[in-house]
């Protein structure tokens, strides 16, 4: 795949991410994609990397449990891209509803990009939109270990 589609990858930085936390290494691979899907690959290109992903992830016969939480993120946002840009996949939303101006503050220093909108009647933050629901609660609850009421949203 690498060599018949030309894409470079960064050994190096690969090696050294490989200390990081579970969770951030679930966001790097989330987030990969997420730049890889952004210049439009074909679906001949983005089909192979599907079924690249699927024949590494059951190459050693055993799914562990941050390969599968990846895989399960990734193969919906490849599932998506592939659907089309008329297709209507169900995502997750993540939202930090903040209880008082001192959650506020720290949530939009934090947050810099992301504007407090409505959600469900009242007012939150919507740090990401993913597509599988497990991963979606995975990153709820790194905001809720901060101290902040985060909830997941299915659209």
């Amino acid at each position: 795949f690498i060599v018949d589609w030309s894409v470079e990858v960064d050994w190096d930085e690969l090696r050294r991410s490989l200390s990081d936390s579970r969770d951030l290494r679930l966001l790097r691979a989330r987030d990969a994609v997420a730049g890889y899907l952004r210049t439009s690959p074909s679906e001949r290109q983005a089909g192979q990397l599907r079924d690249l992903l699927q024949v590494l992830i059951d190459a050693d016969e055993t799914r562990a449990e941050e390969e599968q939480l990846a895989f399960e993120e990734i193969d919906a946002m490849l599932a998506a891209y592939l659907a089309g840009a008329d297709a209507k996949p169900e995502t997750y939303a993540v939202v930090i509803a903040p209880q008082d101006r001192e959650q506020d503050e720290a949530i939009a220093s934090m947050l810099k990009d992301v504007e407090e909108q409505e959600h469900a009647g009242g007012r939150g933050y919507a740090v990401g939109r993913f597509h599988s629901g497990t991963y979606a609660r995975i990153i709820c609850e790194r905001y809720r270990s901060l101290g902040f009421f985060t909830v997941v949203m299915a659209d």
